[in-house]
């Protein structure tokens, strides 16, 4: 979204990310509106998934790439076709981990060159000799951050808002779920989604930029999220 590019100044080759909110917030429509904008652009990356099936955000990611609801694409799957094609589509790939671990993650990001990457969600990972929820979080941030910065692409950890962000329109950093302070530190730039009932009602949420070293900006903004198209504008 322009709002979110303007309080930036763009993300950099190396940059770590992190998304983060309440359940059925927008996390993942963040994500697709996030990657239509590297597709469209010529920039391959990934969406790497160890949580909802990745046939299930792939068809999200459709939607939000074509501006076409799931049963538009059904009902005219050639102007579909023509879209996806046109906007990119194939600039993005799809991996359900099995290791889930950041080496398996390591590894897709050098074989396929990646400019960027999805990691959904930073918490089911796996880290070696790590057992606590605040360990693991920490460390697996650390981690991708690593990969985005050892072959140059930008990395995009998805994580929790805890209980204290619910219907709640502003986050800070101690509003992420078990980690409030390893994954702030292990980040350049942070998102918070936040909402509350009226927000919903008018299908929009409020991003909050706790963490910006992209450009110093710690504002707070409304966007408007449409669900069938799993688009954030």
């Amino acid at each position: 979204p322009k709002p979110l590019h303007e309080a930036t100044d763009g993300a950099m080759p190396g940059d770590a990310i992190i998304i983060f909110a309440r359940p059925e917030v927008g996390k993942t429509a963040l994500c697709c509106t996030l990657m239509a904008g590297f597709a469209y652009r010529g920039l391959n990356g990934i969406f790497f998934s160890n949580e909802e099936p990745t046939e299930r955000v792939a068809t999200r990611f459709m939607s939000c790439l074509t501006g076409m609801t799931a049963q538009e694409i059904a009902d005219n799957p050639d102007k579909a076709h023509h879209l996806l094609n046109t906007r990119g589509y194939a600039n993005v790939r799809f991996i359900r981990l099995q290791q889930n671990n950041p080496a398996e993650i390591e590894r897709y990001v050098k074989m396929y060159g990646a400019k960027w990457f999805i990691t959904d969600q930073l918490r089911n990972l796996n880290i070696p000799g790590r057992t606590g929820k605040t360990e693991i979080l920490e460390e697996a941030a650390k981690a991708v951050r690593h990969i985005a910065g050892k072959y140059g692409a930008v990395s995009i950890g998805v994580t929790q808002a805890g209980d204290s962000g619910e219907n709640k329109l502003r986050l800070t950093h101690g509003d992420v779920d078990g980690s409030n302070t390893g994954i702030p530190g292990a980040c350049d730039l942070m998102i918070g989604v936040g909402v509350n009932d009226e927000f919903d009602q008018q299908q929009r949420r409020m991003f909050n930029l706790p963490k910006n070293k992209l450009s110093g900006k710690h504002v707070f903004f409304p966007v408007k999220i449409n669900e069938l198209l799993s688009r954030m504008e």
